[in-house]
């Protein structure tokens, strides 16, 4: 399983925003869907509010919360 990191978009235009939390899914596929779902949980946007990508290096060593997208 590869790391995703979810990503909140602060203000409007922000391309690379930090990560919010980090979690696992076995493909990027599998990572937007669970990501729309988070998403709409809470009332955002997907297309605006929220950007998906494989972790960096640097943050790897942040906590996997798995539970927060299923």
């Amino acid at each position: 399983m590869n790391r995703y990191a979810m990503c909140i978009r602060k203000y409007e235009g922000d391309k690379f925003p930090p990560a919010d939390f980090i979690f696992q899914a076995n493909d990027q596929d599998e990572a937007e869907k669970l990501a729309l779902k988070w998403a709409m949980a809470r009332g955002l946007n997907y297309r605006l509010d929220i950007v998906v990508r494989l972790a960096h290096t640097n943050e790897l060593g942040m906590n996997i919360h798995n539970e927060y997208v299923y």
